[in-house]
C-alpha cells in the first residue's frame, strides 16, 4: 500500500453540528494523526500542557473517548518499547522529572503525588484501583482476586468551591513513574 502524501500526514481539524430541539450543539476535534506518527506527538499535542500545569497547582484531566477497539487502551498506556509509551507513563516521566529537577535546584523535599483510574463505560463509573476492579484499564479479568467486587455507579460532584470529583474514588501515593505502572 502506498504511503499518503507528507501534507496529509499533519494534524486537521474538523467536526459537526447538530441541533436538538432549538438547541444547536457544535462538536470538534483538534487533531487527527497519522497512524505511523507514534506515541510522541500525540503527549506532546495532546496532553503535554495538561501535565505541566498541574505542575502549577492547576487541575488536569486526559481522557480517552471510542468505541470499543479504536486505541483508547493504546493511546493512555502505549506498550513496552520507549517510542511506544503512552499518555500516562509520558506523563509520569514528566511529573517525577520536575520533582527531580526541584529537588536538585531548590532543595525541595517533600512532594505527595496520588493518582487515581476510573473507567466511564455505558454510563456507569468504575474505579479501576479498587479490589475487583477489571485488570488494567478494561482489559478484562480481576485485578485482585478475594471477595469484593470493584466499586462501580460511583458518582461525580462538585464541592462548595467547585471542585469537580468523582466521590469515593480511591487513591494511591506514588513515588516513581515505575510505581504508576505497576497499578496499571
Amino acid at each position: 500500500m502506498e504511503r499518503p502524501p507528507e501534507r496529509q500526514r499533519g494534524p486537521v481539524a474538523g467536526g459537526t453540528t447538530e441541533r436538538s430541539g432549538d438547541r444547536t450543539h457544535t462538536f470538534t476535534y483538534d487533531r487527527v494523526f497519522h497512524q505511523d506518527q507514534g506515541q510522541e506527538p500525540v503527549f506532546d499535542v495532546a496532553a503535554r500542557d495538561v501535565v505541566l500545569s498541574t505542575l502549577e497547582g492547576y487541575n488536569g484531566t486526559v481522557s480517552a473517548y471510542g468505541q470499543t477497539g479504536t486505541g483508547k487502551t493504546h493511546t493512555m498506556e502505549g506498550t513496552q518499547k520507549p517510542a511506544q509509551r503512552g499518555i500516562i507513563p509520558r506523563a509520569c516521566e514528566t511529573i517525577f522529572g520536575h520533582i527531580d529537577q526541584a529537588r536538585e535546584e531548590h532543595g525541595t523535599d517533600t512532594f505527595l503525588v496520588r493518582v487515581s483510574f476510573f473507567q466511564i463505560y455505558n454510563e456507569r463509573i468504575t474505579d479501576l484501583l479498587a479490589p475487583g476492579a477489571p485488570d488494567g484499564m478494561g482489559r478484562g479479568g480481576a485485578r485482585n482476586s478475594g471477595p469484593g467486587a470493584a466499586v462501580t455507579s460511583l458518582s461525580i460532584r462538585q464541592d462548595g468551591a467547585g471542585e469537580t470529583y468523582v466521590d469515593g474514588l480511591s487513591e494511591q501515593i506514588v513515588k516513581s513513574p515505575r510505581d504508576v505502572q505497576a497499578l496499571l
